[in-house]
């Protein structure tokens, strides 16, 4: 089920992207309501997440990934990244938005040709951001671009699109932390550097499709996505599905990421009625001023 796109695929999504960055650019210079904003932002191109939001280095202290499968939501690629600065053997992602596509190889080409300084710059998402640094710098980036319809992608937008570059990226959501995420410190950029690559698969698919996969993982990341489904049994039957079909024996499903203690949320009700043996990891908050740390739900055969 893996992901092919062609040349003429790429600028579709590319002229569909131009439309949907203008309307957001609307919105920020007050020429768009709430309700048009909202109908604009999530859809099958949607804004993407620069970084992650979530305790990434907390938790994978308890996972050893080395050698390992990993199946994983593509997101901002920050879960796929950290992936390989884990040495996982091999890595398959998922998303339902197909600029998170785009977006992934863009950001893991940036890695391996970027010094630090270059990568931090080209996510100081402001509004005094310097275009031309950008898209200067875009012209290391763009050699790692193997995949003919990501540079099509990137080359047309950046020739003719870059002043809507800040649009690309949720604003305001994700601030890159150095306590959450490992690459964000100088020396494990380095390492990351010298392990990332661009074998990596992307599937256009929803959360409920991935049963569907023809592949056992050792670690399957679902991110948050738990929260946003209203129907929290449906969901919990997913990830028991998934568990069945799709995980190794000794295999871990991150079923959901909670900014809370979430031994007594909807999620962990559900997962524990669907029997999917799930346990909750405890995650210390040591720079947020929130009453309570974020926590993982994690599931097992």
């Amino acid at each position: 089920m893996n992901f092919e796109n062609t040349k003429q695929n790429a600028i579709e999504d590319l002229d569909k992207t131009v439309k949907l960055l203008q309307s957001i650019k609307n919105y920020a210079d007050k020429k768009m309501t709430n309700e048009e904003y909202e109908k604009t932002i999530f859809s099958r191109i949607s804004p993407v997440y620069p970084f992650t939001n979530e305790m990434m280095k907390q938790y994978n202290e308890y996972l050893d990934l080395k050698d390992k499968k990993v199946l994983t939501v593509t997101s901002s690629a920050d879960q796929a990244i950290t992936a390989m600065f884990k040495e996982a053997k091999k890595i398959d992602t998922f998303d339902c938005n197909k600029l998170s596509y785009y977006h992934m190889f863009y950001k893991l080409s940036a890695i391996k040709f970027l010094c630090y300084e270059s990568f931090i710059k080209l996510y100081s998402i402001d509004k005094d951001m310097d275009i031309e640094t950008i898209k200067n710098i875009y012209q290391h980036i763009r050699r790692g671009l193997i995949k003919e319809d990501v540079k099509v992608f990137w080359d047309q937008f950046f020739k003719h699109h870059a002043h809507l570059y800040k649009y690309l990226f949720m604003d305001g959501i994700c601030t890159p932390s150095l306590y959450d995420v490992d690459f964000l410190e100088k020396e494990e950029y380095y390492i990351t550097k010298e392990r990332v690559h661009l074998d990596v698969s992307f599937n256009l698919i929803g959360v409920y499709k991935l049963f569907k996969l023809d592949e056992k993982y050792d670690f399957i990341n679902l991110s948050n996505i738990m929260n946003y489904d209203l129907n929290k049994i449906n969901y919990a039957y997913l990830v028991k599905k998934l568990i069945d079909n799709n995980l190794e024996e000794n295999g871990v499903i991150l079923a959901n990421y909670d900014w809370k203690n979430a031994e007594k949320t909807l999620e962990f009700l559900a997962l524990d009625q669907a029997k999917c043996n799930p346990k909750i990891l405890r995650l210390e908050k040591k720079y947020k001023k929130q009453p309570d740390d974020d926590s993982v739900i994690l599931c097992s055969k």
